[in-house]
């Protein structure tokens, strides 16, 4: 405050203006605060387009812009006093009332793995990964089949092989088992006859029914015909 262009100091009572003053002036100036900043690796923060000291001192009140830029494959959590801050279309929008904390940290984002074992049963693999992990996949496995290889799909629809995933890797996955079917050779024995005839109606291994084979149980066998009850 000034009075006719001299300060005037607040007294106990208040601000005492002198006889014949012909003007006051009353300016107002925001409060500031202390806010301590704690920001994690793997990540940049701006704060009004400029790096964050330890120690800021800031306008109460004042709404400033903080920028987050988590690396990749990160994401970031931005807390305020303990509470977190959500983002906003430019970044967040920081706004101080007294002294405080603010934190920022960064964490590997998780991507999902999904598997298609075309009714198989898939190996001992992963059904997530971050950034910082390397995977190499376990094949499926699936009766009457053998595994060739895991592949994934390209924007056009072309099968991409592949057997592991180097650290660095981002993006949720999807992975297809491919398999092809076994086949089987075997021995008939047609109670002596080189030929099974129509009244032959089902094949056995000994008391098994030859469903065994196209299973895949076994890959050579010798079977034995059943003669069809008149």
């Amino acid at each position: 405050m000034t009075a006719d262009g001299a300060a005037v100091t607040m007294q106990e009572e208040g601000y005492l203006i002198p006889a014949g003053t012909q003007s006051v002036v009353v300016s107002f100036t925001r409060l500031r605060a202390a806010l301590f900043v704690t920001v994690g690796e793997n990540g940049a923060v701006l704060l009004d387009g400029q790096t964050p000291a330890e120690e800021l001192s800031l306008e109460q009140g004042k709404r400033y812009l903080l920028t987050v830029t988590p690396s990749r494959g990160y994401t970031a959590t931005v807390m305020l006093n303990g509470s977190a801050l959500e983002s906003g279309e430019d970044g967040y929008e920081l706004v101080v009332y007294g002294d405080g904390e603010l934190s920022v940290t960064f964490a590997p984002e998780v991507y999902t793995i999904s598997y298609d074992v075309d009714r198989g049963i898939n190996g001992d693999n992963p059904t997530s990964y971050t950034v910082n992990d390397a995977v190499t996949f376990a094949p499926a496995s699936k009766e009457g089949y053998t595994f060739l290889y895991w592949y994934t799909l390209s924007a056009d629809g072309e099968e991409v092989r592949i057997d592991h995933v180097d650290a660095g890797t981002t993006g949720d996955l999807t992975l297809y088992a491919k398999f092809s079917m076994n086949e089987y050779t075997g021995e008939f024995d047609g109670d002596g006859q080189n030929e099974p005839t129509p009244a032959w109606v089902w094949w056995t291994v000994g008391a098994v029914a030859v469903a065994v084979v196209a299973a895949g149980a076994v890959t050579a066998v010798v079977l034995f015909a059943k003669r069809k009850k008149k």
